[in-house]
């Protein structure tokens, strides 16, 4: 539904996505390319680099522990 959503304010397409979220229950994989992004949602959080599976976990987690310099990267630390 994501691309239904392009042009509108970001405060509109959040509002949508959790009530899509909380009214349905489902399991999602979101893609984003913004890390705020990935963590305010993120349950669980995957960083992927150059097609790379690097690190999976919860976002505290990766942040608090980067499996690589790369990923430490990634993350801005």
């Amino acid at each position: 539904f994501q691309d239904q959503l392009v042009g509108h304010s970001r405060d509109l397409e959040q509002a949508v996505r959790d009530r899509v979220l909380a009214e349905t229950g489902i399991t999602s994989i979101f893609i984003t390319h913004e890390l705020q992004e990935a963590v305010t949602l993120a349950t669980r959080l995957a960083v992927i680099l150059e097609g790379r599976l690097c690190q999976v976990g919860a976002p505290r987690d990766v942040f608090d522990a980067p499996a690589s310099p790369q990923v430490a990267a990634f993350l801005g630390r």
